[in-house]
């Protein structure tokens, strides 16, 4: 008997016209794009973290400066080269 009472609007609420499961799905998508935001700020996060603590151990190309370092620590370049070297890329 009261199952079957129509709301004060004359209609069946939310429940029994639809608009419920509408809102179940919207839920649904809310949760879908937080997890998913979560997700990216957490991977921009570690990357650039990594990008902070150096140039090729995080991923990146080293920098020319690292270059010329292994370059004279390998013995392929003089102390002399070197030395000018590195004064050009301090300017």
């Amino acid at each position: 008997m009261w199952n079957n009472m129509p709301y004060g609007d004359g209609g069946y609420g939310l429940m029994h016209g639809g608009g419920y499961w509408l809102g179940m799905g919207l839920h649904g998508l809310y949760w879908i794009v937080l997890v998913a935001l979560i997700a990216l700020a957490v991977v921009w996060v570690v990357r650039s973290a990594g990008r902070a603590y150096g140039g090729a151990a995080a991923g990146g190309a080293p920098s020319p400066r690292e270059i010329l370092d292994a370059r004279y620590a390998r013995g392929e370049i003089e102390q002399d080269e070197y030395l000018a070297r590195r004064k050009a890329l301090d300017r």
